[in-house]
Formats: C-alpha cells, sequence, structure tokens
C-alpha cells in the first residue's frame, strides 16, 4: 500500500504542476557536452585571427578617395596636396586637386591591373599633366608611385 500511496502522490505532483514535468529544456537549454568531435576529443575554438581572402588576379581594385601626394619636381622642388578620385566604373575614373596652392580637374582616369593613368586639367594658365602610377598592395590599394609628364617633370608618390 506504501507503495501505491507513493506513485499516486507522484501523479499529482506531475499533474499539479507541468512545468516540473517538462521543464527540462523548456527554457532552451542543452544538456550534455557540446563541441565533440567523432573520435570523443573536445574541439575547442581556438583564438586565431579570421584572415581576409585575397583577392583572385584581375580582382577590380578600388581607389576612391583622398590621396596625399608628394612630389619631386626638379627645379621647383618639393610639392604636396591631396587629390580626391572617384572610381566611376571598375577601369575608370576622376577627381579633382584639393588644398592650398593646388588646382586642376582629374579627367580620363583609366586603371589597367595595377597601373592607373590620369590628365589633369585646368588651373591658371589652363596647363595640362599626364600623371601615370603604379598601385601598391592588394585590390584596396592605399599608395601608388609615378610620375608626371607635362609644362614640369616630377615623381611623386601618394597614400590615403
Amino acid at each position: 500500500m506504501h507503495a501505491s500511496l507513493t506513485r499516486v502522490a507522484f501523479a499529482f505532483v506531475l499533474a499539479a504542476s507541468p512545468a516540473l514535468a517538462f521543464g527540462q529544456g523548456s527554457t532552451g537549454g542543452t544538456i550534455g557536452k557540446q563541441g565533440k568531435s567523432v573520435s570523443g576529443g573536445d574541439e575547442r575554438a581556438t583564438d586565431a585571427k579570421p584572415v581576409a581572402p585575397k583577392p583572385h588576379p584581375g580582382t577590380t581594385r578600388t581607389i576612391s578617395g583622398t590621396w596625399n601626394w608628394n612630389a619631386n619636381c626638379g627645379t621647383i622642388g618639393p610639392q604636396a596636396a591631396s587629390f580626391m578620385l572617384t572610381q566611376v566604373l571598375a577601369n575608370s575614373f576622376n577627381g579633382r586637386f584639393v588644398g592650398p596652392n593646388t588646382w586642376g580637374t582629374i579627367v580620363n582616369g583609366k586603371i589597367s591591373g595595377d597601373q592607373l593613368s590620369f590628365d589633369r586639367t585646368g588651373g591658371p594658365l589652363g596647363i595640362s599633366e599626364h600623371w601615370k602610377a603604379r598601385l601598391i598592395g592588394e585590390a584596396n590599394s592605399t599608395r601608388m608611385a609615378g610620375s608626371t609628364v607635362g609644362a614640369i617633370q616630377c615623381s611623386f608618390t601618394a597614400s590615403r
């Protein structure tokens, strides 16, 4: 009789409190060891930093932004300012020179692999220069180095 009374009492507790009977897992908890491998070992995540995928050859380079440049222009000495480039297609861009004592609009901007070129037009005397450079780095290049051809010959570097 004692066993029957215990079963009735247990059934009563379960009926009166369904949350107790089905509480396991009802709050979204997990039972058991997580992250086990097939061999039974514990596979823990490492602290390794994610590695950005390298672009495939021929991937479009992005050059939009403000570039600060320094140039060595022979007889007129060092020059420095900025230009702002806006990439309009995968292989073309335009822009303008900005900063003190600078002038010009950037037209005919072209990108081919790691090479770029553009024409600087305008200014107080209507001067025109052709700039060409090699992009240094991966698809999101942050440096370039090159030269200018026009009334004044210069070598330059630029970074953003």
